[in-house]
């Protein structure tokens, strides 16, 4: 295939993209971008193996993959504050009326219209709060689960179980337990200690910055390291890091961005993670 055809490819894959982002899809037309995204990642590979991968091919990839992740992140912004707005106006209702004066009909239709999925909004908040270590204890997840429930509504409640699935779930999906093993080879006190480095480079607030490593604003802190016990110390991730290159630094801090926002919007696994390893060559070529 030439550079013409491949350019042609990427352009189609992107209003496939886009039109599935701006509506519900469904389960049909998520494989059929799985499909076309396949397609996509299996020319793209085949031209760079070849040598044929031109430049204007590549940035087309990346100003595809910009346009597609600004387009995702507004929408997911706007399916967040409409699900916060339908949380937050069925809570005044309940409490305005009161569940118990509602008729055993009323409850029924007042129960349809509520989201039926999972309410994750405890769940997410702690694993933002704790992202250096988002392995809740026993006792933190049940109060997870008090806090959720106790809420005017009742449908659905949230089970402990589902409590200990969601936070499996969510470090897989959201990425986190990948940066883990590219970033701290697996190993979860650097990962504790990476995190940390990340904040404080950051710096700001967890407002401001949506997520924290779970450790506050002390200068040193005791981990629990296998059966032992070890002081680290608050670092800048060049202190932490300084054998890495800064446009490197600049790309994990990237792939962190991504973890984070997928853990605030509840995205699962992305389509078309071909976009990635093209703007990575377009990274590599660059600083060559």
């Amino acid at each position: 295939m030439d550079q013409d055809s491949a350019r042609h490819l990427l352009i189609e894959f992107e209003q496939a993209v886009l039109d599935a982002l701006a509506s519900n899809f469904g389960e049909e037309e998520c494989e059929r971008l799985k499909i076309m995204s396949d397609n996509v990642n299996t020319t793209i590979s085949h031209l760079f193996e070849q040598g044929k991968l031109s430049q204007p091919t590549i940035h087309l990839g990346v100003s595809i993959g910009e346009r597609i992740e600004h387009l995702r992140v507004v929408l997911n912004e706007h399916r967040a504050m409409m699900d916060e707005l339908q949380r937050s106006t069925t809570e005044e209702i309940y409490s305005i009326l009161g569940k118990e004066s509602l008729k055993p009909g009323e409850k029924k239709m007042a129960a349809e219209r509520r989201d039926g999925g999972l309410n994750a909004t405890q769940m997410r908040d702690w694993f933002l709060k704790n992202m250096g270590y988002p392995f809740p204890s026993r006792s933190d997840k049940v109060k997870i689960l008090k806090s959720t429930n106790k809420g005017p509504v009742k449908n659905d409640t949230l089970r402990y179980n589902q409590v200990v699935l969601w936070f499996i779930n969510t470090r897989r999906r959201s990425g986190w337990t990948k940066f883990l093993r590219r970033y701290a080879q697996g190993d979860k006190t650097k990962m504790l200690e990476l995190v940390w480095a990340l904040e404080t480079s950051v710096g700001g607030t967890h407002a401001s910055r949506c997520w924290s490593s779970g450790l506050g604003t002390v200068s040193t802190s005791k981990v629990r390291d296998g059966k032992k016990e070890r002081k680290i110390t608050r670092m800048t991730i060049k202190e932490f890091m300084p054998e890495v290159k800064d446009y490197e630094l600049e790309k994990m801090y990237m792939e962190w961005k991504k973890v984070v926002e997928r853990i605030r919007f509840g995205v699962k696994e992305r389509v078309g993670d071909w976009i990635e390893e093209v703007i990575a060559s377009a990274d590599m070529t660059r600083h060559a």
